[in-house]
Parts: C-alpha cells; sequence; structure tokens
C-alpha cells in the first residue's frame, strides 16, 4: 500500500540477499512467478494463467494438434479402468512420465478441470500401457483446445 515501505523492503531484500542475485522487484497489477502470471487487472479477482507453460508442456509432447483437433472434457469413459495392452517402451514411457509431472505442476496451481486426470495418471507413471498412453494423448488434445483456460478466484 505504501511506496515507501515497499521501497525500504526493496533496499533491505538487496542488502541482505543481492550478493547471490539482485533482487527483481515489480510493482503492478500483473506479477510473473515460476511460469504463473498472477493478474490482479480486476477489483476483487485474481487470475492465475499458465498460458506460456502449457504451451511448451504441447511443443515438447510428441504429438502435434491442429485447430481441427477436437476434446470437451480432459477425461473419456474409461478414467477409472486399469491400464491395457503393452507397457510403453523406454522413451515414451520417459515422455509419459515428464508430461504427467508436468501435468501435476499445472493442476495445483492453474488448471484444476485436469486435476483428477492427471491424478490417476499419477498413479501409472511406473508402467504406463498403452491404454494410458492414450489418455495422456487425451488430456493433451483437451489442453491444446482449452489452452486459455484459467483460474479465477474472487472474494
Amino acid at each position: 500500500m505504501d511506496r515507501k515501505v515497499n521501497d525500504k523492503f526493496a533496499k533491505w531484500l538487496n542488502m541482505r540477499y543481492g550478493s547471490i542475485k539482485a533482487c527483481t522487484i515489480v510493482r503492478g497489477k500483473i506479477h510473473r512467478y515460476l511460469g504463473i502470471t498472477l493478474d490482479f487487472l480486476v477489483k476483487g479477482k485474481l487470475k492465475t494463467r499458465m498460458d506460456d507453460y502449457v504451451k511448451n508442456m504441447l511443443e515438447d509432447f510428441p504429438i502435434k494438434f491442429n485447430k481441427d483437433s477436437k476434446q470437451k472434457t480432459p477425461a473419456g469413459n474409461n478414467l477409472l479402468e486399469a491400464g491395457k495392452g503393452k507397457l510403453l517402451n523406454a522413451e515414451y514411457r520417459q515422455i509419459f512420465h515428464t508430461t504427467v509431472a508436468r501435468g501435476l505442476y499445472v493442476s495445483k496451481r492453474a488448471r484444476l478441470d485436469i486435476h483428477p486426470k492427471i491424478t490417476i495418471l499419477a498413479l501409472r507413471v511406473q508402467e504406463p500401457t498403452e491404454s494410458d498412453w492414450k489418455k495422456c494423448v487425451c488430456m493433451m488434445r483437451y489442453l491444446f483446445c482449452t489452452s486459455l483456460y484459467h483460474l479465477t478466484l474472487s472474494a
């Protein structure tokens, strides 16, 4: 609220930790931290966005989706079914594991809509099967179709 207090705190931070790395002070209604954009532009509301993080997830995923891709929900009817099919090879197992870990990060901060799906996939990272891979692809297609969704908190 008081610029002088903030300036004094910023000076203290830099004095205390500036030898490690200069502290960056951001003022205003939009802040970025650990891949999260915190948007306070609307009074009484906080928008938590991770657009760039989701975009990077999609770029790193081996399957590319196009504008004709459609996925209305993050999970299909078979979400709770045990994995079927052969185990994934080492390369796809690593991609699956990485995608699930990144999905967990997103689902806890800005995309609560994928949390049930990512929780189930996280149970299968040790021995993912072909059907688990299809569920992962389904979730990634959903993220592609809804890449601009965000979490809004209001008071």
